[in-house]
């Protein structure tokens, strides 16, 4: 069977996802200047949440401005969503790693292996949050 989606719908959703995780940055960085007080946990997930959170807006803003904003259809078809999907989903990762890569590079900054993990769980996740908003939203097009 071949499943479409509206376009309306995965759009506003992926644009709320990218204002919420845009927020959150902006937020994180006013905490990250004044971190110094905090425990080491709360300083730890402060410290990879930047990567985590642009790799969640990175994988949705590419389906928004990609997929969604120039075409002309109403309805989209799910498994093109979800192959690109993933596709995204891997190039927000690969991304965020090579500026990772380019911090050492450029800035001699030390590679933090647990910015680049964060970008990989967000990643993961940002596939499969899309798997699931899809999958509550498809319609039939038979």
């Amino acid at each position: 069977m071949n499943y479409s989606i509206q376009k309306e719908k995965i759009g506003i959703f992926s644009s709320l996802i990218i204002l919420l995780d845009l927020s959150l940055i902006i937020c994180i960085h006013l905490l990250r200047e004044r971190h110094h007080t905090l425990t080491p946990i709360p300083r730890f997930l402060i410290g990879i949440a930047p990567n985590f959170f642009a790799s969640l807006a990175i994988s949705f803003l590419m389906l928004l401005l990609i997929d969604i904003l120039p075409n002309k259809l109403t309805k989209l078809d799910t498994k093109i969503l979800i192959d690109h999907l993933l596709i995204y989903a891997t190039s927000s990762f690969i991304l965020l790693t090579i500026w990772e890569l380019l911090q050492k590079l450029f800035w001699n900054y030390p590679i933090d292996i647990f910015d680049i993990m964060a970008s990989l769980a967000a990643s993961v996740l940002s596939y499969a949050i899309g798997l699931i908003f899809i999958s509550l939203n498809k319609t039939n097009n038979s």
